[in-house]
């Protein structure tokens, strides 16, 4: 069977953080559509989205096979929709290859089982015969059933409505809000920005992220390191592979992007080499709940262009 590589996004905050997957090619390309388009209305309903207390992530009901529905988390630092290894033996779905899943902790990278659901519903959207990944994760499991990518519905305008918590479907293009060009790698979405009016990267737009990070890389250009007094923090981050120590403390950071400039008293930084690797180019931090929790943020992926809007 054959082995595919994907790249883990992750949730930082959900007991300390916990990997979160998704597939990715190690290229820069904008998205194509999957040749077989989602059965839809011609104006889809809003889906409605859930919050829970203490965790900053936005939940979509999902339905698989006709049965659920199933709670999973709409993340955009994932480029496949992903189940639980215990949601995927009780749908008694079929397993097709073994993935390579690469993300922080231990060795950095798991063996992990694919499977092909003959449809998952989303709202009014049903996508069939669609392969999805899966993750052995005990705490994952208490909170949700799997991680809904929102590339699953690229064949429409993507609205993610944090304050309206919900998804809005569109065939035509937004002329309002702020208009983003960003670098798109297999459905990842980087966007340019600057951090204390010095260095310039990319970040991932993540919403399955509840907080803003920075790269390793990116806090050494500011002068902080594992060698620098009160910047390293004693409490690892838990990933695919286990856990994952090394986390600094990045003081005073401004952080500008093309739709807002926002100041921080503290900002973690984390390990991004892994990743920056697979995509082939310096990821040099996250864009989190913390910074989108406000907008509209509205995603065309065959323009690779984001709006954000308040």
């Amino acid at each position: 069977m054959r082995k595919t590589t994907v790249i883990v996004a992750w949730a930082a905050g959900l007991a300390a953080a916990v990997g979160l997957p998704g597939v990715a090619v190690a290229q820069q390309v904008r998205h194509q559509a999957d040749p077989t388009a989602p059965e839809a209305p011609p104006q889809p309903a809003p889906i409605q989205l859930q919050r829970m207390a203490l965790v900053n992530f936005l939940f979509a009901e999902v339905m698989i096979n006709g049965k659920g529905p199933y709670k999973f988390i709409v993340d955009t630092g994932a480029t496949q929709t992903v189940l639980s290894e215990r949601l995927a033996g009780t749908l008694g779905l079929k397993k097709i290859s073994t993935n390579i899943m690469y993300g922080l902790g231990g060795e950095g990278k798991i063996d992990s089982p694919m499977y092909r659901a003959d449809s998952i519903k989303v709202g009014d959207v049903t996508v069939k015969n669609l392969p999805l990944g899966t993750l052995g994760n005990p705490i994952l499991d208490l909170v949700m059933d799997g991680i809904l990518a929102p590339t699953v519905l690229a064949d429409f305008i993507v609205t993610i409505n944090y304050p309206d918590s919900q998804i809005e479907l569109s065939r035509k293009a937004p002329t309002t809000g702020t208009a983003v060009p960003v670098w798109f790698f297999s459905g990842l979405l980087l966007v340019p920005s600057q951090i204390n009016g010095k260095f310039s990267g990319n970040l991932l737009l993540d919403t399955g992220a509840d907080g803003t990070l920075m790269s390793h890389s990116m806090a050494n250009s500011l002068g902080v390191n594992k060698n620098t007094p009160g910047a390293s923090l004693n409490l690892p981050i838990g990933g695919i592979g286990g856990l994952e120590d090394g986390i600094l403390l990045v003081p005073s950071v401004t952080l500008k992007t093309p739709f807002e400039t926002k100041q921080f008293d503290k900002m973690m930084a984390i390990d991004l080499k892994s990743m920056s690797s697979l995509i082939q180019t310096e990821l040099s931090g996250v864009l989190g709940f913390d910074v989108l929790k406000d907008y509209r943020v509205t995603i065309d992926y065959q323009n690779a262009e984001i709006r954000l809007t308040k």
